[in-house]
């Protein structure tokens, strides 16, 4: 049973990760790391703890214009990107060495010239240059495989890199949303109370906003879905408007921090490992009174870390919701 406490003018649920009622989450992250900086440790927490909930990260753009070039170079002599080619697209780059030699390897091949095509966003890009971007999502893709592992996630069944290139320029093909339904279909089998945990259509990120927007139609309206905008780097979710809190353990803070240093493209030029540490403990450290009623001691009432997230409109989507103004997820 749950523990309504009456605070003030406020009350609050508190539940255990045991209660989580969804069997199902989808993660949408626009970019490969938004996953992990977004809601890295509610996932760690239900992986360890809600054993019966299956999770799907789904990745939609291909992430390349967050990859330099020098991280490029210095990739390309790291078997890592090899392997990366083999586990996304079946492509046997073994002999590969440059950038050239994939162009090559791939316009000469009918069955897959296409994927040259499609990782630009200029038509008259040179093939070289459209390599030198799938290369760039490879990365992207080995990254996004060691944070789902961090995370205690098993890569094969929990991560979707869909890549979807026009996301960049905040548009979805019919086609493409098409296959975003369908990759929803095949993660919410026999699911009965899907979650689908997305940033939030306010955030400064058009790509973000854009991919919530493209995850929000493919939603199956035959569904009881329940949906979750979640706080990141660039957007802070208002006190007012926050709905659940999640408090994490040293561990589940700990593996956040480990999945957002797999992605060593990004984290070499901004420190996101750091910042999702400063964030969870901002959180922690400022929200019980701001919640609870200024003045008063709530010290740690949250934990020592803490993720927050507001419900997409709570009465419709969520209407029997725990009623309390706010839902603290504990141990």
């Amino acid at each position: 049973m749950s523990t309504k406490l009456p605070l003030d003018s406020h009350e609050i649920t508190k539940l255990t990760i045991g209660q989580f009622p969804h069997d199902c989450v989808f993660v949408i992250a626009p970019h490969p790391d938004d996953s992990v900086l977004g809601c890295g440790g509610l996932l760690k927490k239900i992986v360890d703890g809600k054993k019966d909930c299956r999770i799907c990260i789904f990745v939609m753009t291909p992430g390349f214009e967050g990859v330099s070039s020098e991280f490029l170079s210095r990739a390309m002599h790291s078997p890592d990107i090899r392997k990366s080619l083999s586990r996304w697209l079946s492509i046997d780059a073994s002999g590969m060495v440059t950038v050239a030699d994939l162009a090559k390897k791939l316009s000469g091949d009918r069955t897959t010239a296409d994927l040259l095509t499609q990782f630009t966003r200029a038509n008259s890009a040179s093939d070289k240059q459209k390599a030198e971007n799938l290369l760039k999502t490879a990365i992207r893709f080995s990254e996004s495989w060691r944070e789902a592992e961090q995370l205690g996630l098993n890569p094969p069944d929990s991560l979707r890199f869909l890549a979807l290139p026009h996301l960049y320029r905040r548009q979805i093909t019919p086609v493409e949303l098409e296959r975003v339904a369908q990759e929803f279909e095949t993660c919410a089998r026999n699911a009965r109370k899907p979650l689908l945990l997305t940033p939030h259509p306010s955030d400064p990120q058009a790509a973000h906003r854009a991919s919530t927007e493209a995850a929000l139609r493919a939603l199956n309206p035959s569904l009881e879905y329940t949906v979750w905008y979640y706080q990141s780097p660039w957007h802070s979710t208002l006190p007012e408007e926050i709905d659940v809190v999640v408090s994490l353990s040293d561990d589940e803070l700990q593996a956040k921090i480990n999945g957002a240093r797999q992605h060593e493209s990004q984290t070499e030029r901004t420190p996101y490992d750091s910042l999702v540490s400063a964030q969870a403990r901002i959180n922690a450290d400022k929200l019980p009174e701001m919640l609870l009623g200024y003045g008063k001691t709530y010290h740690s009432a949250f934990g020592n870390n803490s993720e927050v997230y507001q419900m997409r409109l709570r009465e419709f989507y969520a209407p029997d919701a725990e009623s309390g103004r706010v839902i603290v997820y504990t141990a």
